[in-house]
């Protein structure tokens, strides 16, 4: 009885007070991934004192071998347990989804110096310290999507100068995180999708020159300032769909955008300079004020967007490029009276919009000298980058040349003493009389 008793009690304890807490590894062989272990962590109450990982290794591996960890559907904790990049120094590949995890301190992924992407999706992290990332220099891949983060340190990516896809869509951001963005210089997929940021500010993109395909569908954006992109030469999909758009001001000179997503937002009109100033051929509109079409085919030409859009255009026009001056009725006075008055307020009027068509025309000049700057800029590092692997190819090939050469020298010796053995052999020969 006593006995039955202190089982209940142990099982109790164990299951209750986390004393059963444990991670364990069913290891296996992924295609193109390498050596792998599915992962199974039992940690309801968050402990980061683990001393060892059960499981059994395939003949002749090791746990330097492994390079992947997918997570066990059934597998539940709180926090990243840091014995995992202790055991497993050469990670390049960690999925650790759907498991409660909360919170990711700056010691979970410390050890792992080799890690290249990183998959956290569907959890409740909340908070993620500083320097969670801190020795991940050649982390290329994280997906955060499906979280609780309203914001991040600023110093986060500090090190990420190498990340190319961050995926940050479905959390609680309310701001578009410039700051803790600035680091990531080679960053080309970003994905924000599904978060509460109200206001893009005019310098938002500007530290994100690299970025090909930004995703801010369904982010509830009301506003985008003018230009608002223009620092995003490389930028060839965008999407703002489901978003509060009434009006789509030029975006930039962007030459490389190809596919736009403006569907079911709110807009009344449209400045014609995002279709002159844009490469677009695929292009939603659908459930707007002004407009409501779909091309997704690639075909979408010039004079096609123009027909579906002139609506847009037209009401772009009439609010934005020609601005009239209310007649003031308490005077007759030429000089208080509106453009409708006399022809020299007229003809002030008229060079008032001819100036700011002037400096509109100037603004987009501008642009494209800037792109012109920096596609020369770009040239002439590839250039240099040529000029020095051409250098270092001919010292290689000089190096070539002089083993050739060495050899050719060594050859020809061997060749001549073999010459002078063969002589003397004959000679030996000779005197013997054999011959």
């Amino acid at each position: 009885m006593k006995t039955g008793i202190k089982v209940s009690v142990f099982i109790f304890l164990t299951t209750v007070c986390g004393i059963y807490s444990q991670l364990s590894c069913t290891y296996y062989d992924k295609q193109y991934y390498g050596y792998a272990c599915n992962l199974t962590i039992t940690n309801p109450t968050g402990l980061n004192n683990f001393k060892r990982i059960s499981g059994r290794h395939l003949s002749g591996k090791t746990n330097n071998d492994v390079k992947y960890i997918t997570s066990n559907s059934a597998s539940f904790t709180t926090i990243v347990p840091s014995f995992i990049c202790k055991t497993f120094k050469n990670l390049t590949s960690i999925e650790l989804r759907s498991m409660g995890i909360q919170h990711v301190d700056e010691n979970a992924f410390k050890d792992c110096h080799e890690l290249q992407a990183l998959d956290l999706y569907n959890n409740k992290i909340s908070r993620i310290d500083e320097k969670a990332f801190e020795n991940n220099q050649g982390l290329a891949t994280l997906y955060l999507y499906q979280n609780q983060l309203s914001e991040l340190p600023e110093n986060v990516f500090l090190n990420q100068q190498n990340l190319i896809t961050l995926w940050l869509d479905n959390n609680y951001f309310t701001s578009f995180p410039k700051k803790e963005f600035a680091p990531l210089k080679s960053l080309n997929n970003l994905d924000l999708r599904g978060n509460r940021i109200r206001n893009i500010t005019d310098d938002s993109f500007e530290n994100l020159k690299s970025i090909k395909y930004l995703y801010l569908q369904s982010t509830q954006i009301e506003e985008l300032p003018k230009n608002v992109f223009r620092h995003l030469k490389s930028l060839s999909t965008l999407s703002l769909s489901y978003n509060k758009l009434k009006v789509i001001h030029s975006l930039g000179f962007l030459p490389n955008l190809t596919e736009i997503e403006l569907s079911d937002n709110q807009l009344q009109a449209v400045d014609e300079k995002l279709i002159d100033n844009t490469g677009v051929n695929r292009f939603s509109f659908g459930g707007n004020l002004c407009a409501n079409f779909v091309i997704t085919d690639n075909s979408a030409s010039r004079a096609l967007l123009r027909s579906g859009l002139q609506n847009c255009f037209n009401k772009y026009n009439q609010e934005f490029a020609y601005e009239t001056t209310t007649p003031d009725t308490t005077t007759e006075s030429p000089s208080n009276s509106g453009c409708n008055s006399t022809n020299l307020n007229k003809r002030i009027c008229k060079l008032e919009d001819d100036n700011d068509g002037f400096n509109s025309k100037l603004e987009d000049l501008q642009s494209q000298i800037q792109y012109l700057i920096s596609t020369t800029e770009d040239l002439e590092a590839d250039v240099e980058n040529l000029t020095e692997q051409n250098q270092e190819l001919a010292e290689e090939i000089d190096k070539i040349i002089g083993e050739k050469q060495d050899l050719e020298e060594k050859f020809s010796a061997a060749i001549e003493e073999l010459r002078d053995q063969v002589e003397e052999l004959f000679s030996f020969i000779s005197s013997r009389g054999d011959i």
